[in-house]
């Protein structure tokens, strides 16, 4: 067999993992040199050594970094990248001058920039049916970010199935709320095959199938 990588002919028994028996299409040297460089590139924390917030000298250029690079992945993925308007880095600097503290008023906690913790700072898009655009970006905590509170899904609400007002993230549906937990149980059936899927799956299923 002729390796990807090197492009080396070896021995059969050279590409199959030690780990689970599969077969692979780069040789037995090849992954062990990636494996070498990888550790190598590793800081004390286990994390790429460039990237490692808690390793390099200014993380908030290192989150900076990060957030433009995930935003990107983000917007392609949603059909929603401008590269004309999408927001900068140095546009990401002056958001985290601007906002040391999570945008929103109920939530009253200062930001912070290394740990993935519920006050990491993160990009919120103020009009989600649009990319990360410049203007249409600020800076709130990871907590409120994931509540998703510029959809006015931050609550609070009071779930009609098990009458929670506690949950991080709310769904909305026939003008009724549910709560992260109970809206992942509730049942529908694809319009197109008729096959009985949850509520949370009808996008993934419609992917896969359709």
């Amino acid at each position: 067999m002729i390796c990807s990588y090197c492009k080396d002919e070896q021995d059969y028994e050279q590409f199959i993992s030690k780990k689970n028996g599969n077969i692979t299409k780069t040789c037995q040297r090849c992954r062990d040199r990636h494996i070498m460089n990888d550790n190598n590139n590793r800081c004390q924390h286990g994390r790429v050594k460039h990237e490692c917030r808690e390793c390099v000298p200014h993380p908030k250029l290192a989150l900076a970094q990060k957030m433009l690079r995930n935003s990107k992945s983000a917007d392609k993925k949603r059909g929603h990248y401008d590269p004309d308007n999408h927001i900068t880095k140095d546009e990401i600097l002056d958001l985290f001058e601007e906002y040391p503290c999570c945008v929103w008023d109920d939530s009253g906690c200062d930001v912070q920039y290394i740990h993935k913790q519920n006050n990491l700072a993160t990009l919120e898009r103020l009009c989600n049916d649009i990319g990360h655009l410049s203007g249409n970006c600020v800076i709130a905590c990871h907590y409120c970010n994931i509540a998703q509170k510029s959809n006015g899904y931050g609550g609070p609400h009071v779930c009609v199935k098990c009458a929670t007002g506690e949950s991080r993230c709310w769904y909305k549906l026939d003008e009724k709320w549910y709560c992260r937990n109970c809206w992942g149980k509730i049942k529908a059936f694809c319009e197109i095959c008729d096959k009985k899927i949850t509520k949370s799956n009808i996008a993934a299923h419609n992917k896969k199938f359709h």
